[in-house]
């Protein structure tokens, strides 16, 4: 997945000028996420606004549904990794810090994270996925998704394009 993700990126400047982005606000856990997201071939490219978790919350646990990759393109956050060694049994296996420019993978269905933006800031990451492996996200059943206003997918659309190729403002 994270060569996937290097070739899109090569091709960022192009898919920013596609218009048919749809979104999501994903706000059933925290951190709350925009998600701004186009479909390409098998995959899914995702950007990413992560936002800060409010005091007291702690982040949500969770599997991918998906393979996926992904890069941090500003800012930093800490992520916990964990492993489903058997039904509802997850143990930790790190916790890392990913800052600007970092990337990883998550490939292995049975992987859980969670994240939490550091220093009260927004978290933009482009994030790619596959084919889902079929399982389903605690709490996120019965959950109704909305989606972002027109002009807020356009302001996201902005910061990528200066994210990824300044020379195209």
């Amino acid at each position: 997945m994270l060569q996937i993700l290097r070739d899109i990126e090569e091709q960022m400047p192009n898919f920013l000028k596609i218009e048919s982005w749809r979104s999501l606000y994903i706000d059933y856990d925290y951190p709350y996420v925009e998600r701004v997201y186009l479909d390409w071939e098998e995959y899914r490219i995702n950007l990413h606004i992560i936002h800060p978790i409010p005091e007291g919350q702690v982040p949500y646990y969770h599997p991918h549904p998906w393979p996926s990759a992904c890069r941090i393109l500003r800012n930093a956050y800490r992520m916990r990794l964990g492993l489903e060694v058997e039904p509802d049994h997850v143990v930790d296996v790190s916790n890392l810090v990913m800052s600007r420019n970092s990337a990883y993978e998550m490939v292995f269905p049975n992987t859980w994270h969670a994240i939490e933006p550091l220093n009260n800031v927004n978290v933009p990451s482009l994030m790619i996925t596959g084919k889902p492996y079929g399982i389903v996200i605690p709490n996120q059943a019965g959950h109704q998704l909305k989606e972002l206003s027109q002009e807020r997918v356009e302001s996201i659309l902005e910061l990528f394009r200066y994210l990824y190729a300044p020379e195209m403002e």
